[in-house]
């Protein structure tokens, strides 16, 4: 579980620099020429399958639609990350999103419904 937390750390803070360079090279706010925050929100969303003995590809599903989810309708506090500056704000976006997906996740491995 330390080398995923280290990885989604190392994803995001690489991420924030990317995104960063990127915005000010297009002076786009969010360029749409930037995914590793899809990644980054993805990776944190699937996290807790690794803690599963086993798991199954509805569970995969589960977790990349869950993502997707809070992704697209963005409930609070989501909507209010995308105004940090620059990098930060495309990172942070997708990274509560992520967090939001991976509880979701979770809770329904609990509650045996995934």
């Amino acid at each position: 579980m330390v080398v995923l937390a280290s990885l989604n750390m190392a994803v995001f803070a690489v991420g924030v620099w990317a995104s960063t360079r990127t915005c000010e090279i297009t002076a786009l706010k969010d360029p749409g020429i930037v995914v590793i925050d899809e990644v980054s929100g993805q990776l944190i969303a699937l996290t807790p399958l690794a803690l599963w003995p086993s798991f199954s590809v509805a569970a995969v599903v589960a977790g990349f639609i869950l993502f997707r989810f809070f992704d697209i309708f963005k409930p609070y506090p989501i909507r209010k990350l995308e105004h940090l500056h620059a990098g930060l704000g495309v990172m942070a976006d997708d990274a509560l999103a992520g967090i939001y997906a991976a509880v979701l996740l979770w809770l329904g491995h609990i509650a045996r419904l995934i």
